[in-house]
């Protein structure tokens, strides 16, 4: 038996006291003969289920067994150890299997583990998403910690991620947005943002988002509302997560100065009191034009 595998084996009899082993096509019989494990006893399932039952839970009752069947596992209906399997490990040969067995989650999230299975090449990944994840995660949660590990964020949460993907992109970066792809997560990274923050675009960026996202909050602070802009108010808090961020700060800053051109800022000041947008701290162009307006007004006096 390989190493990955028995060491899978191994922690699962860290956790359980049973452990069953359905070998499908019975192709693995050798491995299971030849193994040996400390502490456990092997017993194979061949129309036996009553007396092993019997055996594991009354005569032996604080052994530890591996419960090995050269068959794939009954029905529900028709497995009369179902109650044992359900509160016992189970060991799975599969890639997929070994690393569901080794993040200790259920098969229901077997098709997130197929679907990015470039992710789970790298241990390194592997290690740091193990201290993100939680029994209590849905599918969405567990692919939203995937792309949180690729994009380095220790927080698991959508919106560092989203800093940190922003942060490489102002500098010309693409590694992290590279990996995300990579990984087959470009979609749910999407569609996220989508539901969060109500960015829709049919050719959505990482530049075009900030841009709609500032424009976006800028005039949001000085009262205009355009109807067919989609995007919620969550918008306007992740840029105020984001300018006060310790870690992300600067490349606000820098998406700041960027855009405030983009947007025409300082021509658009123009047009409005300087009382209107006072509060309003996306550029450095405001800063500017409210502290004139200021001198001016004390000067008047």
């Amino acid at each position: 038996m390989d190493k990955q595998s028995l060491d899978t084996l191994q922690k699962l009899f860290m956790r359980h006291r049973l452990v069953f082993w359905y070998d499908d096509k019975g192709t693995l019989r050798e491995e299971y003969e030849g193994l040996s494990l400390e502490g456990v006893t092997k017993l194979e399932i061949v129309n036996n289920e009553f007396a092993l039952k019997y055996h594991v839970l009354r005569e032996e009752p604080d052994r530890k067994f591996l419960l090995y069947q050269a068959s794939p596992q009954p029905p529900d209906d028709e497995n009369w150890l179902l109650d044992l399997l359900l509160s016992s490990g189970e060991f799975r040969t599969d890639r997929t299997a070994i690393l569901l067995s080794e993040l200790d989650m259920d098969i229901s999230f077997q098709h997130v583990i197929k679907k990015h299975a470039a992710f789970f090449d790298s241990k390194a990944r592997i290690q740091q998403l193990k201290k993100l994840s939680s029994k209590n995660d849905s599918s969405r949660d567990l692919q939203t910690k995937l792309l949180a590990v690729c994009c380095g964020n220790d927080g698991g949460r959508l919106d560092e991620s989203l800093m940190a993907l922003l942060a490489e992109g102002i500098v010309g970066g693409e590694d992290r947005l590279n990996l995300v792809a990579r990984c087959n997560l470009t979609e749910h990274l999407w569609e996220e943002i989508k539901i969060r923050y109500g960015y829709v675009s049919g050719n959505p960026s990482l530049f075009d988002f900030a841009f709609e996202v500032f424009q976006f909050s800028f005039e949001r602070s000085i009262g205009l509302f355009d109807e067919e802009n989609k995007l919620s108010i969550q918008a306007s808090l992740f840029l105020k997560q984001w300018k006060d961020s310790k870690t992300y700060s600067d490349s606000f800053v820098a998406y700041s100065k960027k855009l405030g051109d983009e947007l025409n800022i300082p021509s658009r000041l123009q047009a409005l009191d300087f009382k209107a947008v006072i509060d309003c701290d996306l550029f450095e162009a405001i800063d500017t034009y409210c502290i004139i307006a200021l001198l001016e007004q004390v000067k008047g006096r």
